[in-house]
Formats: structure tokens, sequence, C-alpha cells
């Protein structure tokens, strides 16, 4: 017969998959943030890239950072998406084999990470536009 504490536990052996599986979301959130991270790194930094070199505008220091690191991204394109894949599988082992509260803190920092490149990096390429744009205008 089952006592009150098991079976509002969840049984005996159900302990801690809760915090697992929470762990698991966050990485699957963490892995599509980042993915969609390096998408703009590979297909809409080079066009702003072109744009800026096209006009001969100089930008920023944190663009051209930006753009740099979006070069690297492009050119080992290869390596980095095997690489973060790898990652993410270790992660998710390291949640079901031994403990999940390290991956968690991995997890919601690649979120974190994420979120302000995914939020800082639009706005590294449409303040140059508006200044070039109102270069060209000839506005001060």
């Amino acid at each position: 017969m089952e006592t009150t504490t098991s079976l509002q536990s969840g049984g005996p052996g159900r302990r801690g998959r809760g915090g697992q599986i929470g762990t698991t979301c966050i990485l699957a959130v963490a892995l599509f943030l980042l993915a969609i991270a390096m998408g703009t790194n590979l297909f809409f930094t080079p066009k702003f890239k072109a744009i800026f070199a096209d006009f001969g505008a100089a930008l920023p220091v944190p663009t051209l950072l930006l753009i740099r690191v979006s070069d690297v991204v492009c050119a080992g394109w290869f390596v980095v998406i095997p690489l973060v894949v790898l990652v993410f599988v270790l992660a998710l082992l390291l949640t079901w084999l031994v403990d999940y509260r390290a991956t968690l803190v991995l997890g919601l920092l690649v979120c974190l990470l994420s979120l302000v490149y995914l939020i800082t990096a639009p706005l590294l390429f449409i303040l140059p536009l508006v200044q070039l744009v109102q270069d060209i205008r000839g506005s001060p």
C-alpha cells in the first residue's frame, strides 16, 4: 500500500525528473535561439556588410566586431554547427545521466546571451543605416 508521501511525490523512483525535463526544455530553447542567431550571421550580416561596403560608410566599432564574428561563423560554419550540436548532446547526456543543475546554468546562460545578441545585432546595423541615409539626404 502506498503512503501519502509517495503519492504526492509521484511514486518511488520518479523524484528529480521535473528538474531534468525543465532543464531539457531550457536547453531546447537555447538551441533554438542559438540557431536563429547563427542564421542571422550566415544570411543577413553579409548583406548588410555589402551595403556598407558599397557606400563606403565608416562603421562604429561594435558593428565592425559583429561583422568580424559573422565572417568567422560564415567561414567556419561546417565546424561551428557540428560543435554546437555536440555541446548540446553532451549537455543532454549530462542532464539525464549526471546532474541537471550544471546544464541548467549553461542553458540559461546561452538563452540570455542569444537574446542579448538578437536584440543588439539589428540595432548595430540599423543605426549606421540611419546615419548613412541622413548623410545621403544632407541632413545634420
